[in-house]
């Protein structure tokens, strides 16, 4: 399974040095998860920690899961032995019974 995640992250607060970090006791907890509060203006903004990301990192980004080359690998080669199994054992069970309808030709 891909799973693939665009996420925008800010490497500065602030365009231009326009924020500032939060003062007031409920602008303080406006950021969940450890997220850093800033304000500009009336209006607060979060920098998420690594792994989180929302407007105020309540979403946790999860590690996708993604196989690799060699389990693809490993499943083709599983998907095509069986196949040639299957073969192999429609010859073995026409031979045996192409033998036995030539004795039973044959007669006694």
């Amino acid at each position: 399974m891909n799973v693939i995640l665009e996420v925008f992250t800010l490497d500065t607060p602030c365009v231009s040095g326009h924020g500032v970090p939060c003062a007031e006791k409920g602008q303080k907890t406006f950021c969940l998860n450890g997220g850093i509060c800033y304000s500009i203006g009336p209006k607060q903004l979060c920098r998420c920690i690594d792994n989180y990301t929302g407007e105020r990192c309540e979403e946790i980004l999860l590690a996708s899961v993604e196989t690799g080359p060699q389990s693809n690998f490993l499943i083709n080669f599983l998907i095509l032995g069986s196949f040639l199994g299957l073969i192999f054992l429609g010859l073995v069970v026409f031979c045996c019974r192409r033998k036995l309808k030539n004795r039973s030709e044959d007669g006694p």
